[in-house]
């Protein structure tokens, strides 16, 4: 009998392997496969095994969005007033909230991803609801009525998250978080120069990055992260304030570690957007400083380093089947 939790823990195996190891009696695997029997059974929800086509759910994600683009106009024609506006927005968000959270108990990944996007679309509209509710009734300022939306919008994809393998709300939390600091700061009065905004997007970016492992999706987390810092790095150079070719060389370099990770963790989507935004940033730095000898010369090196990336990671990612010696 095998026996594995949703954690994907084989019990029966590992019971059997550490009896093998003499770690443990036999009766004591038995006693442990019992136990972890009895708690799988006392805490797993009951779900359902029905399937969905690839075709099918992608019929749903263009349903959800002509649904959803149809009925936002349709609400926006047809009732004029901010109350009637906000009741059809805060029952939208919950009907997508109800439906949602019954779509990702129908089991599958297919279902899963419905129901996340589901979540999405009902997180937009309470936020919407509450921009729309402290606009027009609480009538705060515009800075306090941000970061109170911004907090909310947060804090409602956390809940909806949990560190759970779910993209969509770790994406939103994440993005909902960085939200909350520009608001703070913006409400503060605190003048702070591009680069340095800029800046504090990349380690936010990069702390993400350092942190994958204690986020989930991890996979997900690692390129949400570098994306974050590969945007972050490259507009340093349109701050007239920030060091000339800071920007340029700050997104090269962000770049290169970026294709490293992606080399090393076998993450091909990493691997991709990395490698389009070296060249990018190598374009920028190309187009800045053409007229310069000395500028062309490292532009080409650093272009050939970004070729023998590319060549390495692909000779790596390369299967090599030996026949077995003969004789």
């Amino acid at each position: 009998m095998k026996l594995r939790t949703l954690s994907g823990v084989d019990w029966s195996n590992k019971a059997r392997e550490w009896a093998d190891a003499q770690l443990i009696s036999a009766e004591q695997a038995e006693a442990i496969v019992r136990h972890e029997g009895a708690h799988v059974t006392a805490s797993t929800p009951p779900s359902y095994s029905t399937s969905l086509s690839p075709l099918a759910e992608v019929m749903a994600y263009l349903a959800m969005v002509f649904t959803v683009a149809s009925g936002t106009t349709l609400v926006f024609r047809s009732f004029q007033s901010t109350g009637e506006r906000l009741l059809a927005l805060g029952l939208v968000a919950v009907a997508m909230l109800i439906l949602g959270a019954r779509v990702v108990r129908l089991g599958g990944s297919a279902w899963e991803r419905i129901g996340s996007v589901l979540l999405t679309f009902a997180t937009a509209c309470a936020t919407g609801f509450v921009a729309l509710l402290l606009t027009h009734y609480v009538k705060t300022s515009d800075e306090v009525a941000q970061l109170i939306t911004a907090l909310f919008f947060t804090a409602l994809s956390v809940t909806l998250w949990r560190n759970r393998d779910r993209f969509l709300q770790m994406a939103t939390s994440l993005g909902g978080m960085f939200w909350v600091v520009g608001s703070a700061v913006a409400l503060s009065g605190a003048s702070l120069r591009p680069w340095i905004v800029t800046m504090l997007f990349w380690a936010g970016g990069m702390a993400i990055v350092l942190l994958r492992e204690k986020i989930h999706p991890t996979s997900g987390a690692l390129t949400l992260g570098w994306v974050v810092c590969l945007v972050a790095a490259p507009t340093l150079l349109a701050d007239s304030t920030a060091p000339y070719l800071f920007g340029s060389l700050a997104g090269i370099a962000t770049s290169a570690m970026a294709i490293g990770m992606s080399h090393f963790r076998q993450r091909r989507i990493l691997f991709i957007v990395a490698v389009v935004a070296m060249f990018f940033n190598l374009i920028r730095l190309f187009a800045h400083f053409a007229h310069s000898g000395g500028a062309l010369v490292v532009v080409f090196l650093l272009s050939v380093s970004a070729i023998v990336l590319i060549v390495v990671r692909f000779i790596s990612s390369q299967t090599v089947v030996q026949s077995p010696p003969e004789g």
